[in-house]
């Protein structure tokens, strides 16, 4: 049975439309409508002004349903104190965000804003605005579909975005490792997620985390799908690569690593700035001719100058507009990706799509596009010895294979995304 696109209509739930998670929303959100869907966001906080299709959430309870949000408000002011405490207690272990899952929100005012009623619900990044007593509400308002689309894992865990080697989300979590202090806040978490998610409630995202999926104590009766998040056609450079590179006023000879992520923090373990660091080194001492040769373009914020202090010669744009952030891909020979736990990094589909190999650790959305030495290279997790010897091989090629990696990454890349495509998801969903 054929079914309009025009006529399925999908709300998108999102924390914010600013930042990494909030960026990939909206790019999510342009596919949907770009692929003939009826898409809404309804976001926390947005920086968008004058999309109908984007709108900004805001408390507007009148009668009996503005005394319930004063109670909610209630709660969430005693649930902040008290998270406050744990925080501060815990200050040397808490390096990642924690969802303690409360929030002010309500289902009924959500689809009053959106103007609607869903078919699809999306799930994104909602730190401390959509709760599973909310998504019980949802779906019981509206018997819509309701997906987790995950840009990490605190969809399924007791509140952790980034679980690493802890196991606690396949049973009933408690005990959290991230904290010092005795409490029950991750099982109690948990526990709120097992009573109110709806028992069809699907799980998107990179292989990698649905099989984490599959082994929680969440999705043992739930389904997890694998997706490739979408890029934009819009924003892909139509220049040749050579042609951005003589704007940039990069040498032919020159070999170009990109290197990308919002924060590179020493704070922040997850990007792997050790590991970014020891793998320049080891380039460095092993491939003196290769390195001279090499030229870094360093996106983000960089608030150190480590990288300068080994001898490479290093571009800083900063923060840049998506167009530009594509273009500065195309230009590049590889992009090197160090996270050590990750849903994505999305900076990985963006390189490949614009035919540009990445250079991973064996986690995240590398495993389901990095083709080992043709779409790039990749090493297991924290084996960045032999992720370097890797990419020194990669690189120390004569220009013609870069030339024909690029065409390998733009056909895998079509590839993976027929195979990995959430349109096909969305149609399945439609026709159930």
């Amino acid at each position: 049975m054929d079914i309009d696109k025009g006529n399925i209509k999908i709300l998108n739930l999102c924390s914010s439309t600013m930042g990494g998670a909030g960026t990939a929303t909206v790019l999510f959100h342009e596919y949907l409508l770009d692929n003939g869907f009826c898409s809404v966001i309804v976001a926390r906080e947005t920086d968008v002004n004058g999309d109908s299709n984007i709108i900004r959430y805001r408390p507007r309870e009148k009668g009996f349903a503005y005394f319930r949000y004063k109670k909610r408000k209630k709660l969430y002011r005693a649930l902040s104190k008290r998270w406050s405490k744990i925080y501060n207690d815990n200050l040397p272990t808490l390096r990642i965000t924690f969802d303690d899952q409360r929030t002010t929100a309500s289902a009924d005012t959500i689809l009053k804003q959106a103007g609607f009623k869903p078919d699809i619900i999306f799930v994104h990044w909602t730190h401390t605005f959509i709760t599973p007593e909310i998504i019980a509400d949802l779906k019981r308002l509206t018997n819509a579909h309701i997906v987790s689309l995950m840009m990490d894992n605190a969809s399924f865990t007791g509140g952790c975005h980034y679980p690493y080697d802890c196991k606690g989300y396949t049973g009933d979590c408690g005990q959290c490792p991230l904290f010092t202090t005795v409490h029950d806040i991750s099982s109690g978490i948990l526990s709120r997620k097992l009573s109110f998610f709806p028992s069809d409630m699907e799980f998107w995202g990179v292989s990698a985390d649905c099989r984490r999926v599959a082994e929680s104590a969440l999705g043992r009766q739930r389904k997890a799908f694998p997706i490739l998040f979408p890029i934009d056609e819009h924003i892909l450079p139509s220049e040749r690569k050579e042609q951005i590179r003589k704007e940039l006023s990069i040498g032919d000879s020159e070999i170009v690593i990109m290197l990308g992520c919002t924060s590179f923090d020493v704070i922040d373990k997850r990007k792997g700035l050790e590991y970014l660091i020891a793998i320049l080194a080891r380039i460095k001492a092993k491939a003196p001719q290769l390195q001279q040769r090499i030229s870094l373009i360093a996106v983000g914020n960089h608030s150190s100058n480590i990288i300068e202090h080994l001898g490479y010669r290093t571009l800083r744009p900063g923060f840049v507009p998506l167009e530009r952030l594509m273009r500065l891909f195309k230009a590049s020979d590889l992009f090197l990706s160090t996270s050590i736990e990750d849903s994505g990094p999305l900076m990985i589909n963006q390189s490949v799509a614009v035919g540009t190999p990445v250079a991973a650790f064996n986690i995240g959305v590398a495993q389901d596009l990095i083709e080992d030495n043709v779409t790039g290279v990749k090493a297991p997790l924290f084996a960045y010895e032999c992720l370097a010897d890797k990419i020194i091989s990669f690189l120390d090629q004569p220009r013609t294979a870069f030339d024909e990696r690029t065409q390998l990454c733009l056909k895998h890349f079509a590839e993976k995304s027929n195979v990995l495509s959430p349109i096909r998801q969305i149609m399945r969903l439609a026709q159930m």
